[in-house]
């Protein structure tokens, strides 16, 4: 009795800690997508800007282009040459100019300053741009999937387990709950008891009772106590149900920055 008792609170515990084990492990998984999604956006926000200066230099260039192709001189090879040193000097401004903004922007992400962050920041955009945005290589997104169909996968086993235990306590329960009527029995072996102490030659009778009282006694507390456990499994059932939910909305997220 109390050894199967402390075996059950035992494996009650232990399910208890998986579920907190999973609940930390699912927001690790939320923190480290979120942080992702977050450099994403500041990579993209900095894409979006040198695409917008690129625009602009390159209408600039096209405009000063026009004006050569309409200037009436012979279009002789000095004039072509002109042409081209133009071009080329306005290309390497170009390409340092945006090469300056860009370091600008590293500094200036999400109106945060990063002073001296510029290689730092520059290196993990590289990194999650490799991991993230190429098509070939999304082995971080897969990573982070497989886990959260390896926690899916464990919540659904456990939700399992569970749901088997809960199961064999209610039968267990209701196998009690047929077999004794506790209040009828005890007022029964009451007035038996009251009847064996006025008859002195009756103490081998009187030790038998004690022990079936003894023994209804111990059925209750024990009648108790699976009341008590089968509200812990309800509690245990809600919690894994909103895991699996979390879960679920953590795999569709990934599936969107995918």
């Amino acid at each position: 009795g109390d050894s199967s008792r402390e075996t059950r609170m035992k494996e009650e515990k232990e399910l208890v800690n998986n579920v907190s084990n999973l609940i930390a492990k699912v927001e690790v998984v939320e923190n480290l997508t979120s942080k992702v999604q977050e450099e994403l956006k500041s990579e993209r926000r900095v894409r979006r800007h040198l695409e917008e200066d690129l625009n602009e230099t390159r209408f600039s260039i096209k405009m000063l282009d026009d004006k050569l192709l309409n200037v009436t001189l012979p279009m002789d090879s000095r004039v072509t040459h002109v042409e081209e040193i133009m071009l080329s000097s306005l290309e390497n401004m170009n390409k340092t100019f945006f090469e300056d903004h860009l370091k600008k922007l590293y500094y200036k992400v999400d109106g945060v300053v990063y002073k001296n962050e510029t290689e730092k920041l520059d290196e993990r955009l590289d990194q999650v741009e490799t991991e993230l945005m190429d098509a070939n290589n999304i082995n971080t997104t897969l990573k982070f999937a497989e886990e959260l169909n390896n926690l899916t996968d464990i919540l659904s086993a456990m939700n399992q387990t569970i749901m088997e235990k809960l199961a064999e306590e209610e039968s267990r329960l209701g196998s009690l709950e047929n077999k004794t009527t506790k209040l009828d029995e005890l007022e029964v072996l009451q007035v038996q008891m009251t009847n064996v102490l006025n008859k002195t030659s009756k103490l081998d009778e009187l030790e038998e009772l004690q022990d079936q009282m003894a023994n209804l006694l111990h059925k209750t507390t024990k009648l108790d106590e699976l009341e008590s456990l089968q509200d812990q499994m309800t509690i245990l059932l809600n919690v894994t149900e909103l895991m699996q939910t979390r879960a679920i909305d953590l795999w569709m997220d990934i599936q969107n920055v995918r």
